[in-house]
């Protein structure tokens, strides 16, 4: 998807923007850490789920970073952290029910 769009809008992929976690607020907490280390060059963060998410807002917030003020963020699956992280994350929400 992420290197599908850039390369049909003809940008170029920066791999500096681009980091990997497990799939919980641990792994959003471990690369946003990893993405802030390599300098604050972004303005828009989308994660692979809410938790992921949650973790990365974590981080955002200890650093003084403010969301979304400074970062925009996003999730994906509107899972129930969504609804208690404050400020209120941006989720994605898809009917699994009615796609299945």
């Amino acid at each position: 998807g992420y290197y599908d769009a850039l390369a049909e809008s003809n940008i170029p992929v920066n791999d500096r923007l681009v980091t990997f976690g497990e799939p919980d607020e641990s792994g959003g907490e471990q690369a946003m850490t990893e993405l802030l280390g390599r300098g604050k060059n972004f303005t828009a963060i989308a994660c692979y789920n809410d938790s992921m998410a949650a973790g990365a807002m974590g981080v955002l917030n200890d650093n003084g970073i403010d969301v979304p003020g400074e970062i925009s963020l996003i999730g994906f699956d509107d899972v129930l952290v969504s609804r208690y992280v404050r400020p209120r994350l941006t989720t994605v929400r898809y009917p699994i029910v009615t796609m299945a």
